[in-house]
């Protein structure tokens, strides 16, 4: 006979169910009550831009708006549509206001419309003041790059004291 303390695993089962149990549980309520940050789907985004540079000339002298000129090949346009363009509360903040995406390597007259305003690069957003009829380029990227929600935030502001 040995003097080393025996390991009762019935013992030890119940305390184990319940650990399972436990870390299961706590994954449904963190799934359950993490906060999300909704966003619209790419039909919505490109669906509530227009892409009619005669809409954009005929617009109200009145009104604000935001051009965004953009490309297929730039992933900082990619970047710039999926994780700002398309978050709901963004979609919310800009609502009313008329929105115009162009793609200056597919339209000529939204390459003639770049080349006026002196868009150089990828993504170019544009906000035409409603007071003084002048153009502002927002830079979408705070620092240069990087998106988050903090940048989103700080894009949205910015945004929006440029519109009126």
């Amino acid at each position: 006979m040995t003097n080393e303390p025996s390991f009762n695993r019935k013992a030890l089962k119940p305390f184990l169910h319940i650990w399972w149990v436990g870390t299961l549980v706590l994954f449904v309520l963190v799934a359950l009550f993490w906060p999300r940050t909704e966003k619209i789907t790419a039909m919505e985004l490109f669906t509530s831009w227009s892409s009619s540079t005669a809409e954009l000339a005929a617009l109200d002298p009145s009104l604000p708006a935001i051009v965004y000129f953009r490309t297929d090949w730039c992933p900082y346009c990619k970047e710039l549509e999926e994780d700002t363009l398309r978050l709901a509360e963004v979609h919310e903040a800009l609502g009313p206001v008329p929105k115009f995406m162009f793609n200056p390597e597919l339209d000529v007259q939204a390459r003639e419309l770049a080349d006026a305003l002196g868009n150089t690069g990828y993504p170019g957003v544009w906000v035409l003041n409603a007071n003084s009829r002048t153009y502002t380029k927002i830079s979408p990227f705070e620092n240069g790059f990087s998106l988050g929600i903090d940048s989103t935030n700080y894009f949205v502001k910015r945004v929006r004291r440029h519109l009126y």
